[in-house]
């Protein structure tokens, strides 16, 4: 057996194993029923039929919280197979879900060709219990949202290499697509360029980035013209507000504190850790180490957007659904320069164990 397909076999035995991981540990999910904006979400779809439906969410002066209408979407295809079974629209929403943790180990594998470093670090983030309830909650957009940012990242790593016409089309509809999920994809061109310059190792030619990058730039545009009139003259924007001032701050310096270790950490040993690992992207930063950076800024630009919310709301452990990513590949690597060192394959062992165990406990 050659080696090329001795790895294909390993990644597809890899793709079993967290689907049955993922499957195991959001089991309960299934049950929980619908929860608060559920009920009006199934009770619209249930109420209209397909073209008033698409009018009332995808015409934005319609709109009364947010502008989201493939999510809207999603629910409509949930209510025309499952009707008000609770159980068939959980089972979507899990789908989803797995998907995304299939797709994170698709592109760790295919960005560094490490199949451990992909396979761990994408069972790490199969078990975080940190962002649960996006997936216990059918209302939550993210996991849609991040469904399509990760297809425009595995389209755009493809025209990166290969510059496919094809590849671009399809990272800019899959862009289009994470926009119209949740307002949180409008990050996604910042990191496209960080992936580009950092992961690639592209040298900055402007003309070229001009070139390449003003597409998803207009989409950002014309984004922008859709959802200002929705969110800013929403009753959600007017009646809880959308500011700035010290709880920013606040809001991101508690996220950074999960991020580094997302199975539950006290102050200020959380911190602690923090100021290590901040310390760390310094000295990446000075040794031109970009793919760490990039995995800092993976961790920090997805929850930027929802720093501006009242504090109640910004500090919800939910919207670190995309961000997580970084958490689970730092601890990825951090399983591999473990295995690499003598004498720590059963220390090694038993962590990931313990990890995923109290993970997958903590969510049942």
């Amino acid at each position: 057996m050659t080696e090329k397909s001795r790895m294909k076999i390993y990644y597809w035995l890899g793709a079993l194993v967290l689907i049955a991981v993922g499957s195991v540990t959001f089991y309960p999910a299934l049950f929980v029923g619908f929860w608060t904006d559920d009920f009006s979400f199934i009770e619209t779809a249930g109420r209209l039929n397909l073209p008033d439906y698409l009018a009332r969410y995808f015409d934005p002066l319609r709109q009364s919280q947010w502008y989201r209408p493939f999510h809207m979407l999603q629910w409509w295809l949930s209510y025309a197979w499952f009707r008000a079974d609770a159980v068939g629209h959980h089972l979507i929403h899990l789908a989803i879900h797995l998907g995304n943790c299939l797709l994170l180990y698709g592109l760790l594998w295919r960005a560094t060709q490490r199949w451990r470093l992909a396979f761990l670090s994408a069972l790490v983030y199969a078990t975080l219990p940190t962002y649960a309830l996006a997936v216990f909650w059918i209302g939550v957009a993210d996991p849609l949202a991040t469904l399509f940012s990760l297809l425009t990242a595995w389209f755009w790593l493809t025209y990166l290499r290969v510059l496919s016409a094809r590849a671009y089309a399809l990272a800019w509809l899959m862009c289009a697509g994470a926009l119209l999920s949740k307002e949180t994809g409008a990050v996604l061109p910042g990191l496209l360029m960080l992936m580009d310059w950092w992961v690639v190792g592209n040298p900055l030619r402007w003309r070229i980035w001009l070139a390449r990058y003003a597409p998803f730039f207009l989409l950002l545009l014309a984004y922008a013209g859709l959802v200002f009139p929705a969110v800013f003259g929403g009753v959600f924007t007017r009646s809880l507000g959308y500011g700035t001032g010290g709880n920013p701050f606040l809001a991101l310096g508690h996220h950074l504190g999960v991020l580094v270790f997302p199975w539950g950490l006290d102050a200020p040993w959380n911190f602690i850790l923090l100021g290590g690992l901040g310390s760390a992207l310094i000295w990446s930063a000075l040794r031109r180490e970009l793919k760490i950076l990039f995995l800092g800024a993976l961790a920090i630009v997805p929850v930027l957007p929802i720093l501006p919310f009242p504090i109640s709301i910004a500090q919800a452990p939910r919207y670190l659904y995309l961000a997580l990513m970084a958490s689970a590949i730092g601890a990825g690597i951090g399983f591999e320069l473990m295995r690499r060192a003598r004498r720590l394959g059963a220390p090694l062992a038993l962590a990931l164990t313990l990890i995923a165990w109290r993970g997958a406990s903590s969510i049942n």
